[in-house]
């Protein structure tokens, strides 16, 4: 029973953890629409440990240079058709 009872919890009521590739492409600079607008990209796989998955709700990035600092709480997703991120569900990665 003490088996049973650790596998259901490692395998499906563990919420696990929120975790981030290393970034492939980072990008600073110009946006491609206005002139003098500047923008951060990234481009990173998130993955969660555990079978439920993690929601991520805030997300911001902190820039320093020096003794500037700068931080940016609005972010987007996708490919194409860019979304403003409110709310985004992070699953496991299925091999």
């Amino acid at each position: 029973m003490l088996i049973s009872a650790t596998t259901l919890w490692l395998s499906h009521l563990r919420r696990g953890k929120l975790k981030m590739t290393k970034p492939t492409v980072i990008f600073f600079g110009p946006d491609g629409g206005e002139k003098g607008i500047s923008k951060v990209f990234l481009r990173f796989l998130l993955y969660s440990t555990g079978k439920r998955g993690v929601v991520l709700e805030h997300l911001y990035i902190r820039l320093r240079r020096g003794e500037t600092q700068q931080n940016f709480n609005i972010w987007v997703y996708g490919e194409k058709n860019l979304a403003r991120g409110s709310g985004l569900f992070v699953g496991q990665i299925i091999s």
